[in-house]
């Protein structure tokens, strides 16, 4: 499996053998991402699509790997399923400032039209 050795205290690279339609699910998509991050974007994209089409992922986690990979895809996906204020809620860290400030710009102008509709 891809992810964090605790041994190494380093993230495994990735296989030349991975078939990326096959090793790529919850658990390790951001080992992925993180071990992948100055390689061909493929492996970006092949993870982006597993996290729109098959990740059980919160919404929370998925935004936040949206902006910190420049998923664009993924990080529409998620802006549209938020609806309610109670949605923006569940996605903003603690500390916002933590947030893709992309992503925070988008959702304060969902904030602003919830707020105009009432």
């Amino acid at each position: 499996m891809i992810g964090f050795s605790e041994e190494t205290n380093e993230w495994n690279e990735v296989p030349r053998s991975l078939h990326l339609e096959n090793g790529i699910d919850d658990d390790t998509v951001q080992g992925i991402l993180v071990a992948n991050m100055c390689k061909p974007p493929i492996i970006v994209k092949k993870c982006e699509e597993f996290l729109v089409k098959e990740s059980k992922k919160g919404l929370k986690e998925k935004l936040e790997l949206a902006g910190n990979y420049r998923m664009e895809g993924l990080k529409k996906q998620c802006l549209d399923e938020i609806k309610s204020k109670e949605d923006i809620r569940s996605v903003i860290p603690a500390d916002p400032m933590e947030m893709d400030k992309e992503i925070l710009a988008e959702l304060l102008k969902k904030a602003l039209i919830l707020l105009d509709s009432n």
